[in-house]
């Protein structure tokens, strides 16, 4: 058994793929297995996996037919060995330290999410200046999903770039003896799975030191203009999480989770309000958002999550999803 799993997804990104799986190959700390889960590529991002493979016996090469990013990490769960796993996209890459500083606060904390700031870069370097010192931060789960949807500083000072990604992130493999992925999720995938992680974690530490480099590539996947199918997988995929995270949080019963409902509902109303502007285009998005929304205000309703006049606000602005649209850009204006 190896101490980490690291899981990297693969679907015709051989322009990109030696220097994201290089970048494992050159860590630090030495004791892991790399699943290169192959998702159906039809460009030469098999044969680069199984150059890697023959040439290092801790990697392993998973083949199977294409469905998505979500299908391809649960193939590589299923698989996994490590006491640790790790997510890896195939067109970003690694600071050499990355598994050694993460699994030292890991330990050194028992912790069972370790996460580590992410950079952005369009360049292929790992030009990051070394900081006099950094900080670490740890927390319970719970306390952790609160900073999650606080959506301000302590959500930045703790999460740093994109809080509900898993990529950059050390996780205990026994998190996800319950867990998956959503099959049906192509895009906003970690959306599905990252709260129900935090909720099963006793203890997240974090560093803001950057571990992991998110390469903008030109074309890929979350940069793309949204066209009709990817609109309607995400829409389905947002509705779906939040109208299940919110029975989760409801069946628990105690304060914590009374508040985090409440901060769901909130959230929730308004991301699919702006989504309701952002696919006007594509109307089988916006019956099913207007429907979501519908179902959200009646659990409000039913869960006291909001007074009377809030009630009322969020009723017109769900028969009127526009106005919304027109109040936010004369605020960011």
């Amino acid at each position: 058994m190896r101490q980490i799993s690291v899981i990297l997804p693969v679907y015709n990104v051989e322009a990109y793929l030696d220097t994201a799986i290089r970048s494992v190959c050159d860590q630090t700390f030495t004791d892991w297995e790399m699943l290169l889960v192959d998702d159906g590529s039809t460009d030469g991002s098999g044969q680069i996996c199984d150059r890697w493979a023959k040439a290092d016996e801790r990697i392993q090469v998973i083949r199977k037919a294409n469905g998505g990013v979500s299908t391809a990490r649960n193939a590589g769960l299923d698989a996994a060995s490590g006491v640790y796993v790790f997510f890896l996209d195939p067109d970003d890459y690694l600071h050499p330290q990355t598994f050694e500083i993460l699994l030292r606060l890991a330990e050194a904390h028992d912790a069972q999410i370790a996460i580590g700031f992410t950079r952005g870069t369009d360049r292929r370097d790992y030009a990051e200046p070394e900081m006099p010192q950094y900080t670490v931060r740890t927390a319970s789960g719970k306390q952790v999903q609160e900073y999650l949807y606080a959506n301000d500083e302590t959500t930045a000072r703790f999460f740093g770039y994109n809080p509900t990604a898993v990529i950059g992130r050390l996780f205990a493999r026994s998190l996800f003896r319950a867990i998956r992925f959503d099959p049906d999720a192509r895009m906003a995938e970690d959306l599905t799975i990252t709260p129900y992680l935090l909720d099963a974690a006793r203890t997240v530490v974090s560093t803001d030191r950057r571990l992991y480099y998110v390469y903008h590539r030109p074309g890929s996947l979350t940069r793309k203009a949204l066209h009709q199918e990817k609109a309607e997988n995400l829409t389905k995929t947002v509705c779906r999480m939040y109208i299940d995270r919110l029975a989760f949080y409801r069946s628990r019963k105690d304060e914590g989770y009374a508040r985090l409902l409440r901060m769901t509902y909130s959230i929730a109303f308004f991301d699919l309000l702006e989504k309701c502007n952002q696919f006007r285009a594509f109307p089988v998005c916006n019956r099913l958002l207007r429907r979501t929304m519908r179902v959200i205000l009646r659990g409000m309703r039913r869960d006291r999550a909001a007074d009377l006049s809030h009630l009322l606000r969020y009723r017109f602005l769900a028969a009127f999803p526009f106005v919304f649209s027109l109040v936010s850009r004369k605020k960011s204006a």
